[in-house]
C-alpha cells in the first residue's frame, strides 16, 4: 500500500494541528435546575465545533456556540451527570488543505467493552466523496470513516458504497486491499497501518504493519489485527493490540501517551500480477485526540471567595474563587453600594485552584464613593454564596464603619470554620449563631477588641457542645454602633 504524495500534502498541513487543543481553557458549571451542565471555552485553530455523546437514540451532537459580547468565547449545554457518567467527545474542523476542504479532528470517546464494537458504538470521522475511485468498483469507494479504542485495543472502521469487502476475484487475481493508518505528529517519522487483504504466505496477508517507505515491500509486519464485516451497515472494522504497537521502538519514539493523539487516513486498493498496487480512493486524514472527557456524578459544593479587596488607584475590585468541585461559576458579580452591578472577569481557567476575578474600572471606587462592596458567585444559578466589604478609607469621619470586613471560610464547611472579622478602631463585639428559626445556638465572643483583624472557630456545636445539623446559618456581629448577619452552610 503505498502512501501517496497528495496524502503526505494533506498529512503536512494537519501536522502543525496535533499539538494544538480543540477547546482552550474546557471547564464546565455545577447542574443547573434544569439538569443542564454548561461548558464553556476558547476556540483557537478550529471551528464548527461540536460535542457530541451518546444518548438514548444514539450519538447526540450539541453545537458550541460564541457568546453573544464576548472576546472568542463559546458555549454549549449537556445533559448533567445526575446518576450514570457522562462520556463526551469533541468533534471540530479547520480549512488546513484548502479553501473548500474541512480537515477533522476528534477527541474520542473510548469503548469499555471488550467485544468487537458496533456501528453505534463508533466516533465518526469523516465522510469521503462517493464515485471518486480510480476503478469501477463500488466495494473500493469509501463513504466514510470510523474509530474508537479501549485500553487494550485501537478500532478502525471502513465504510464502502456496498459490494462487500472482498479481497480476490481469482487465485491469480486482482486481489484488494483496505488500509487504515496510524500516523505520528512528525510526518518523518515511521506510520503503521492495520492492512485487510488476501493472505497470501510470503507475499502478503492481513496484520498490523509498520510502514517505512512508499512501496510494497516497505512495509514490516508486528501483529496481527481482528476483522469483521457488517453487511447492514456496509461496515468494515479492523482492531489491533495497544501490546503490538508498545512493542515496537519506532512507536514509541513519537506516540506520548501522556498527550495521545495522532492522525489517520483509510484508504483501498488494487493489486494485479502485471499492474503491480493500484491506489483506488483515500479519505481525507483527521486527527484523533485519545485523552477522553469524562463527568462523574458529584454533591456540588457551594464555591467559596477566599479574598475580597478594591485597589482604589485603579477602581478596580479583586475577589478569589474556589470551588472544590472544580466548577466555573456562570454568576460571578460585584454589587457596589448595595445597587450597581459589575461584572467580574476571570484571570486564569484553571478551576482546580484559586482564580482571581477582576472587575472593570469603577468610578465610585475610583472617586473613593463606596459604602460597601458585595461580590456574588454562583456555579449553577441555584446556589450563591458572596462577602462584602467596607471602606477603611476616611477613618476620622463620625460616618465611618466600625466593622471594615467580615466573613468566613470556608463556606460552605465541614466540620468546622473560621468566621474572620475586622475593625478599624477599637469596640465592643459580640458574635454569634443563629439557625434559620431565628434561634440563638451560641455565643462565640464577646468583649472589647481593638482595631485590626480578628479570628474566631466555629467547629459547628451549639452552647451545649451538641453537634447542629447540615444546613443555613447566620452568624450575628454585634458592635457598639453596628450589627451584621453572614450566611453561613454547614454541609456533612
Amino acid at each position: 500500500m503505498k502512501i501517496t504524495a497528495m496524502i503526505m500534502f494533506f498529512l503536512l498541513s494537519f501536522t502543525i494541528l496535533l499539538a494544538t487543543p480543540l477547546i482552550d481553557n474546557l471547564r464546565f458549571s455545577a447542574p443547573t435546575s434544569d439538569e443542564q451542565i454548561i461548558t464553556r471555552g476558547e476556540l483557537g485553530f478550529y471551528y464548527d465545533v461540536s460535542f457530541y455523546y451518546n444518548g438514548d437514540n444514539g450519538w447526540v451532537y450539541q453545537t458550541f456556540d460564541a457568546i453573544e459580547d464576548s472576546y472568542n468565547s463559546y458555549q454549549s449545554s449537556l445533559p448533567a451527570p445526575i446518576d450514570d457518567t457522562l462520556k463526551i467527545g469533541i468533534r471540530a474542523y479547520n480549512d488546513v488543505i484548502s479553501e473548500t476542504d474541512a480537515g477533522v479532528a476528534i477527541q474520542a470517546i473510548p469503548w469499555e467493552s471488550q467485544a468487537m464494537p458496533l456501528f453505534n458504538d463508533l466516533n465518526w470521522l469523516v465522510n469521503d466523496t462517493t464515485e471518486d475511485t480510480t476503478v469501477d468498483e463500488t466495494f473500493l469507494d469509501i463513504t466514510a470513516t470510523y474509530f474508537t479504542f479501549n485500553d487494550e485495543k485501537l478500532y478502525f472502521s471502513i465504510q464502502n458504497n456496498g459490494g462487500g469487502f472482498p479481497v480476490s476475484e481469482a487465485i491469480w487475481g486482482p486481489f484488494y486491499s483496505y488500509i487504515s493508518l496510524i500516523i505520528p505528529t512528525d510526518i518523518n517519522l515511521t506510520p503503521f497501518g492495520l492492512l485487510y487483504t488476501v493472505n497470501q504466505a510470503g507475499i502478503i496477508q492481513p496484520g498490523l504493519y509498520k510502514i517505512v517507505g512508499t512501496g510494497m515491500n516497505d512495509i514490516q509486519l508486528i501483529g496481527s489485527i481482528e476483522s469483521t464485516i457488517d453487511a447492514t451497515n456496509n461496515l468494515l472494522t479492523l482492531s489491533c493490540n495497544w501490546s503490538d504497537l508498545y512493542a515496537d521502538d519506532d512507536f514509541n519514539s513519537w506516540f506520548d501517551p501522556e498527550e495521545p493523539m495522532f492522525s489517520t487516513v483509510s484508504g483501498t486498493g488494487r493489486i494485479t500480477l502485471a499492474g503491480g498496487m493500484q491506489e483506488t480512493d483515500f479519505t481525507y486524514p483527521a486527527v484523533v485526540f485519545l485523552d477522553s472527557i469524562t463527568l462523574d456524578p458529584l454533591d456540588n459544593a457551594l464555591p467559596q471567595i477566599t479574598d475580597l479587596h478594591e485597589d482604589s488607584e485603579a477602581g478596580l475590585v479583586y475577589a478569589t474563587y474556589l470551588d472544590e468541585n472544580g466548577n466555573f461559576p456562570l454568576t460571578a458579580q460585584a454589587l457596589i453600594n448595595g445597587e450597581i452591578s459589575v461584572e467580574l472577569q476571570a484571570q486564569s481557567y484553571d478551576f482546580s485552584q484559586e482564580v482571581v476575578f477582576v472587575s472593570n474600572q469603577v468610578d465610585e471606587i475610583l472617586n473613593a464613593d463606596w459604602t460597601d462592596i458585595t461580590v456574588i458567585f454562583s456555579d449553577n444559578n441555584i446556589d450563591y454564596t458572596e462577602m462584602t466589604i467596607y471602606p477603611v478609607s476616611n477613618l476620622d469621619s463620625d460616618l465611618a464603619p466600625v466593622l471594615t470586613s467580615f466573613t468566613n471560610y470556608p463556606n460552605p464547611f465541614n466540620p468546622e470554620t473560621t468566621i474572620s472579622f475586622a475593625l478599624h478602631e477599637g469596640s465592643q463585639v459580640k458574635l454569634e449563631i443563629y439557625n434559620l428559626k431565628g434561634q440563638k445556638l451560641v455565643t462565640l465572643l464577646e468583649g472589647l477588641y481593638p482595631a485590626g483583624k480578628h479570628e474566631v472557630r466555629w467547629a459547628g456545636k451549639d452552647q451545649n457542645n451538641k453537634d447542629v445539623a447540615s444546613g443555613i446559618y447566620y452568624v450575628l456581629l454585634k458592635t457598639e454602633s453596628e450589627k451584621h448577619t453572614h450566611k453561613m452552610v454547614l454541609m456533612k
